[in-house]
């Protein structure tokens, strides 16, 4: 065991920080070449990120120039590190124009950005693991709040790309004059995204980016089942994939309530078993909407009584079935319903056959 920890604090010097000098050089002769590869690399990497010191130099330098609206260019990069006094500390002009010329492909460029940010990823992790092991050896009086201080040091390396960082008033003014453009030229009525309740929608103008919406309300109120609704009528509706995570209902309580929602069905009748005619809780008079018993009961062969108001319904179209002895079928119309302010579910009716085992379901195309 001693030799062990003798290994673990020996430093090992022939150990190089992982990095990768060709996709920094390619990221800088990208930009020297392509406006739009400037766009997409200085999202994901900072000067900070690039191993070798003189590429961040002339990474912050090309970012400055791209700023000011000015031709980003090998000749324009010579020139400002020059004005700035750093031009043979970073290379010399022939540095620069290797940078162009050794480019494999500025369309490539965001790949090259995201290789640089990984490196960068394990070299802060590895320099926190060693300030982490520094802490553990130093024997401290409270090695709880050591504890909590290395949990941070972990946080911040993983959330590095998510600090809020001050940003000057140009950047800002920016980015709002890009945004009003894109309110005023968009198709939909709502700025974000729609809930499919046309009130909420007026008031919040859809679901904003970044916006954390709290809904609450006293128990039983409908706060569960609001909150599926959004949901899917965002995924169906809008087409916008979604996650939904829930402390209080299971998956499959959740797959049933969508499933109510696109059949029409009141959640609290399938889970009370009380939609069958036929359910023990329905009684033998009871209709496929589980209402309270009929006068007339049902004749044997559980064919419905002459004079009965189902019969009086206008046939059904063929291809749509008929109802079996001992079984009952909620009707294929009208489809599924909307409350007030809900869009319309985009799916085809479904059927439901229900008996005293339980329930199947199929969905219909809407073409039949």
């Amino acid at each position: 065991m001693a030799t062990r920890a003798d290994d673990v604090r020996r430093l090992r010097p022939e150990r190089v920080p992982p990095h990768n000098l060709e996709a920094e050089e390619s990221v800088l002769g990208a930009m020297m070449l392509s406006t739009e590869a400037i766009a997409d690399v200085v999202e994901v990497v900072k000067p900070e990120d690039f191993y070798k010191s003189a590429n961040g130099t002339i990474f912050d330098t090309l970012r400055g120039i791209y700023a000011r609206g000015d031709p980003v260019d090998a000749i324009t990069a010579v020139e400002d590190l020059r004005r700035r006094g750093v031009l043979e500390q970073v290379g010399g002009h022939l540095y620069i124009h290797e940078l162009v010329e050794q480019v494999p492909t500025p369309a490539a460029a965001g790949n090259y950005a995201r290789i640089v940010a990984q490196h960068a990823l394990l070299r802060r992790l590895i320099q926190a693991a060693g300030d982490i092991m520094e802490m553990g050896y130093s024997a401290p009086e409270d090695p709880e709040r050591v504890a909590d201080e290395a949990e941070q040091r972990i946080y911040d390396v993983a959330r590095h790309g998510e600090k809020d960082q001050v940003a000057s008033l140009r950047e800002l003014v920016d980015q709002a004059m890009t945004d009003l453009e894109q309110i005023q030229n968009r198709e939909s009525a709502f700025a974000g995204l729609p809930t499919g309740f046309r009130d909420l929608d007026e008031l919040l103008s859809g679901l904003q980016s970044g916006n954390l919406v709290i809904v609450a309300a006293r128990p039983g109120v409908g706060k569960s089942s609001f909150a599926t609704n959004v949901a899917r009528n965002a995924a169906v509706e809008s087409r916008v994939p979604v996650a939904m995570f829930s402390l209080e209902m299971s998956r499959w309580e959740i797959g049933m309530r969508l499933l109510c929602g696109e059949a029409g069905v009141p959640w609290d009748r399938i889970r009370g078993r009380r939609v069958a005619a036929l359910s023990p809780e329905a009684g033998p008079g009871a209709d496929h909407r589980g209402l309270p018993p009929t006068d007339v009961a049902p004749p044997k062969g559980g064919q419905p009584p002459a004079g009965d108001r189902r019969d009086q319904q206008e046939p059904q179209a063929p291809g749509q079935g008929a109802e079996d002895p001992g079984h009952c079928r909620l009707p294929a119309e009208p489809g599924p319903r909307a409350t007030a302010g809900q869009a319309p579910p985009a799916f085809g009716p479904a059927r439901i056959w229900c008996n005293r085992t339980g329930f199947r379901r199929r969905h219909v195309h809407p073409s039949r």
